[in-house]
């Protein structure tokens, strides 16, 4: 595959690392992110693009919006975390995205350098931050519900890696405090 370029990181610095370097390194009009459990088929990309022809920075796949088709449901205990992280980052950084941990989002690749380029965090929080840093640079972002299917063998920590998260959004608004997000 004459396209693929294939990036090797010098120690495991975390999902937001890696996916910076990625998209940092994207040559084409727009940089994909998805889990690589695919819990979001590919074929779901070809509805979100149509929101760039609208206008669209940004299009992340949500779980969270009529039309959306969760095949198979997270155990009421992650389903019940992740509700309470999105109130989170509803209360303390953003409000208006319904659905800011699918792993299928999609921008404009100037759009994706301007904020991979300000991102910070290196773990699971990265794409909180990206879409917090898009909302302050008054990026149009839109969400697409799409079809979802729970993997069980996630690599996500339920008690380590969400207390990492909670800890993120401070991070965060930290951060923003001390202008680190500014051009």
């Amino acid at each position: 595959m004459p396209n693929l370029k294939v990036l090797r990181n010098p120690a495991n610095r975390g999902k937001g690392y890696s996916v910076k370097r990625g998209a940092l390194a994207a040559n084409f009009d727009y940089v994909l992110f998805s889990d690589a459990d695919l819990s979001t088929p590919i074929e779901e990309l070809d509805g979100c693009m149509e929101h760039f022809d609208n206008g669209a920075d940004i299009v992340i796949g949500s779980r969270a919006l009529k039309g959306s088709r969760v095949i198979k449901r997270q155990n009421f205990l992650r389903a019940s975390m992740g509700k309470t992280f999105n109130f989170l980052i509803q209360l303390f950084l953003f409000r208006g995205i319904r659905d800011t941990q699918c792993g299928f989002k999609i921008l404009k690749k100037n759009v994706a350098k301007q904020l991979f380029e300000a991102q910070r965090l290196e773990g699971f929080c990265f794409d909180v931050e990206i879409l917090h840093i898009a909302k302050k640079k008054g990026y149009v972002i839109k969400e697409h519900p799409v079809k979802w299917v729970n993997r069980e063998d996630s690599r996500v920590s339920m008690v380590k890696d969400s207390a990492k998260m909670f800890m993120d959004i401070f991070r965060i608004k930290w951060n923003n405090l001390r202008g680190r997000y500014e051009a």
